[in-house]
C-alpha cells in the first residue's frame, strides 16, 4: 500500500477499515461501498481525497481509474494529508506521519459535537458552512496560528514598507549629496574664473601700466627735441648774426680801402 497509487477499500463483511487503513498509508482510497457514509462523513467529504466507484461500475474500473489526470491526482493526495489526521488516534497511540495530535481521530469527534451543540437545528450536511471553527479544523487550519500568522504576515509587510522607505530615504540622501558635490564643483570652477579674471584684470592692469609709462617716455623724448630745435634755432640766429656782422665790417673795410686809393690818385693828378 506504501507504494501503490490507488487501493481498493470495499466493505466486506459489514463497514470495512481498508479504505481507512488505505489513507493512513498514503495511497489514494477506492471506495466500492454503494450508500454506505465513511467516517465522518458528511461532515469530511472523502470525495476530495477518494474515488467512488458504483458497485455496477466494477467492470469499467481501469477506465475510470484511466481517466484521473496527474493534477487531480496529486490534488487528492495533498488533501489526503490531512484527512490522514482525522483519521489516527495520534495522541493515545503516538504519531504516524509526523503530526501534532491537534486534529486527530478523538479531536475530531470532540470538535463535531462541540459544533451540532452549538447549532442544534443544523443537520450535519449544513454545519461546515454556519460553522467557521468546524470548517477550519476539519481543513486542519488552526485559526488562533493563521491570525498569528496574518499579524505576523502584517507586521513583516509594514517592516518592508518601513525599509523600503528607508531605502528611498537613503537614495534621496545620497541624490542630495550627489547635488551638493556637483554644487561644490560648480563653486570650485566659479572661483577658479574669478581667480583667472582677477589675474586678467591684473595683466591688463600692468599693460596699461607700461602703456602709461612709454607715453610719458615719448612725451619727453618730444620735449627733448622740442629743447633741440631750439638750441638749432639759437644757433642759427647767432650764425646769422656773426655772418651779417661780418660781412658788414668787410664792407666797411673796402669802402675805406676805395676812398684810400681815390685820395691817392687824386693827389697824383695834382701834382
Amino acid at each position: 500500500m506504501l507504494s501503490s497509487r490507488f487501493c481498493f477499500g470495499p466493505p466486506g463483511g459489514g463497514h470495512g477499515q481498508r479504505q481507512i487503513q488505505a489513507v493512513l498509508a498514503g495511497c489514494v482510497p477506492v471506495i466500492i461501498a454503494d450508500g454506505v457514509l465513511q467516517a465522518f462523513e458528511p461532515i469530511l467529504d472523502w470525495n476530495d481525497f477518494a474515488v467512488r466507484v458504483a458497485e455496477a461500475d466494477i467492470p469499467r474500473l481501469h477506465k475510470i481509474l484511466a481517466a484521473i489526470s496527474p493534477e487531480e491526482y496529486e490534488l487528492k493526495v495533498s488533501r489526503m494529508r490531512c484527512a490522514a489526521q482525522h483519521m489516527a488516534f495520534s495522541l493515545s497511540e503516538g504519531a504516524s506521519m509526523g503530526e501534532s495530535g491537534r486534529f486527530d481521530a478523538f479531536e475530531t469527534l470532540l470538535e463535531i459535537l462541540r459544533a451540532k451543540a452549538a447549532h442544534p437545528d443544523v443537520p450535519f450536511e449544513r454545519l461546515r458552512r454556519v460553522d467557521a471553527q468546524l470548517d477550519a479544523f476539519m481543513e486542519c487550519r488552526d485559526p488562533e496560528a493563521e491570525e498569528e500568522g496574518e499579524r505576523s504576515t502584517a507586521a513583516g509587510a509594514g517592516g518592508r514598507r518601513a525599509a523600503g522607505g528607508g531605502r528611498r530615504a537613503a537614495g534621496g540622501g545620497r541624490r542630495a549629496a550627489g547635488g551638493g558635490r556637483r554644487a561644490a564643483g560648480g563653486g570650485r570652477r566659479a572661483a577658479g574664473g574669478g581667480r583667472r579674471a582677477a589675474g586678467g584684470g591684473r595683466r591688463a592692469a600692468g599693460g596699461g601700466r607700461r602703456a602709461a609709462g612709454g607715453g610719458r617716455r615719448a612725451a619727453g623724448g618730444g620735449r627733448r627735441a622740442a629743447g633741440g630745435g631750439r638750441r638749432a634755432a639759437g644757433g642759427g640766429r647767432r650764425a646769422a648774426g656773426g655772418g651779417g656782422r661780418r660781412a658788414a665790417g668787410g664792407g666797411r673795410r673796402g669802402r675805406a680801402a676805395g676812398a684810400g686809393a681815390h685820395a691817392v690818385a687824386v693827389s697824383r693828378s695834382t701834382t
